[in-house]
């Protein structure tokens, strides 16, 4: 499961319930999450997973703790931890890679978070932190060749062209990659949507 949490933002005391409740029946064995808050007081992640998953934050959260999380029921080890623009190494823009450990018919596989640029002019910057983190997979596979899932905010429309690389659709600096969409695979005919305007809770 991959969900932006959207912090506390926009009525979180009743978002928390829907959140919590959402997960409590997809039971998800692993979950990347993004816009979660953890301070020294508090972890939104703990808060809505519960005690049954690992978790690891991912550095360089922005000044109010605000950043991202990989979690796992089963045992995981990380592998890559990196941010994605070397001018800018916020957490906006990063990368972590863990080996998780599912039941034998799983077996062992490569979840990658991947949390690019969230500004809405920003996407010749998500086109080279997609080739970036497609580059560091690769190299990681190179040694462990292992089946790898790719998950996380990508913030931007399918057609763009970060999401057209990653999806196999288009190269960019000379690379291709094919990750395929899990949704457009499960269900071929049902469109996508991950935020709509339809939704009264989004921001501005």
């Amino acid at each position: 499961m991959t969900m932006n949490v959207f912090a506390h933002h926009r009525g979180w005391e009743d978002r928390r319930r829907v959140v919590v409740d959402g997960i409590a029946r997809l039971a998800p064995d692993v979950a990347l999450l993004q816009e979660v808050v953890v301070t020294d007081r508090y972890d939104q992640a703990r808060d809505i997973l519960g005690e049954a998953f690992e978790i690891h934050h991912q550095p360089g959260p922005s000044a109010d703790g605000v950043g991202a999380t990989i979690a796992s029921r089963w045992p995981m080890e990380l592998v890559l931890e990196t941010g994605l623009d070397d001018d800018d190494p916020s957490w906006i823009g990063s990368l972590a890679v863990a080996r998780v450990h599912g039941p034998e018919r799983i077996g062992t596989v490569l979840v990658a978070h991947h949390k690019p640029t969230w500004l809405p002019a920003g996407e010749s910057e998500r086109e080279r932190q997609a080739v970036r983190a497609a580059r560091e997979l690769e190299r990681i596979v190179e040694r462990e060749p292992l089946p790898v899932i790719l998950a996380g905010d990508l913030d931007a429309q399918p057609d763009a062209a970060s999401v057209r690389f990653l999806t196999g659709r288009q190269s960019l600096d000379g690379m291709s990659v094919k990750y395929h969409d899990a949704w457009a695979v499960r269900h071929p005919d049902a469109p996508g949507h991950t935020l709509s305007p339809a939704n009264a809770i989004r921001s501005d």
